[in-house]
């Protein structure tokens, strides 16, 4: 089996803003992380922690994201 490591840097090279997730995980750490968007790459290559997941910064890159919560009978929930 192949596993992946998320890599910030070709995000950072498209423009984007990023943060780090806990490994495995889909919500950031703790308070504040709005503030820690990396948008360097030497910011990444700083502060990324090996494995970390990749949260892209929605409000610091003026995107609007939809991400409904589909229930098992197909219905948002």
């Amino acid at each position: 089996m192949h596993l992946l490591t998320p890599d910030p840097l070709p995000l950072i090279e498209r423009g984007l803003a990023v943060f780090s997730l806990p490994r495995g995980g889909r919500l950031p750490a703790g308070p504040g992380w709005q503030a820690d968007c990396l948008r360097t790459t030497e910011d990444v290559r700083k502060q990324w922690r090996p494995g970390d997941n990749i949260g892209i910064g929605c409000w610091a890159n003026q995107l609007v994201v939809l991400d409904p919560m589909w229930t098992t009978a197909g219905t948002a929930g």
